[in-house]
């Protein structure tokens, strides 16, 4: 049976502490049970994300549901929580095998404004049951940059990167993955846009199954005039 955890290496520890040194992004790594395995050394520890339910419900199942989506399309994904911290995570994978993947935050969406996030954070008590004081919180959000969509989508190209190095296989298995998941998009678009074509009662007409038998039937009997009318 294959290893499909995500094995914290030397390799993997260095280059994340490389990413966080050139980006200022604090760093997250998740298993393939997409549980968090903080580094140490990198010095972003559960006790130091933006606020507390970062690794508690129900952000966690928001970190969780954006790396099954990049896991789905081989590449990274960008999300945001509702405080407005932007969030980029991409796969890892061992062998054809999903290992885990790799998260970077650090930074408010664009636009974003701390007085907002004060307020929401007093509205809805992502203060966590005062697991942290409000100064502190206000301490840590205010230390956080704002981003605008281009540079986050630099760092989450970064990112990818760092995750394509850092697997196992085959070289292009995040180009199949992610040629897939495009296919499947495009599928599923053309079939919306088919059953955009009638009405929400109307009787769709079927596949044309007993043509396509008579079709065939008069191909193998060298039928010609049958084939132009079946």
């Amino acid at each position: 049976m294959k290893d499909t955890k995500i094995k914290t290496t030397d390799q993997l520890e260095k280059m994340m502490l490389d990413y966080n040194q050139a980006t200022g992004t604090s760093i997250s790594i998740y298993d393939n049970a997409y549980n968090p395995q903080h580094l140490e050394s990198t010095g972003f520890g559960p006790e130091k994300t933006v606020c507390p339910y970062c690794v508690k419900y129900p952000c966690h199942e928001m970190h969780k549901n954006a790396v099954k989506e990049a896991e789905k399309k081989g590449s990274f994904h960008i999300y945001q929580c509702g405080l407005g911290f932007v969030f980029w995570t991409s796969p890892i994978y061992t062998e054809g095998c999903f290992s885990g993947a790799i998260r970077g935050c650090g930074f408010l969406a664009e636009k974003q404004k701390t007085v907002d996030i004060f307020s929401n954070a007093n509205n809805t008590s992502v203060m966590c049951n005062t697991e942290i004081s409000k100064e502190e919180f206000r301490g840590r959000v205010n230390s956080f940059p704002g981003a605008d969509g281009e540079k986050v989508q630099s760092l989450a190209e970064m990112m990818q990167l760092c995750a394509e190095s850092l697997s196992t296989g085959s070289e292009d298995y995040h180009e199949i993955i992610k040629r897939r998941a495009e296919q499947q998009e495009e599928i599923t678009k053309i079939i919306e846009e088919l059953n955009g074509q009638y009405n929400k009662n109307e009787e769709k007409p079927g596949y044309p199954l007993e043509k396509e038998k008579k079709l065939m039937a008069a191909l193998r009997k060298g039928d010609a005039a049958e084939t132009k009318n079946p």
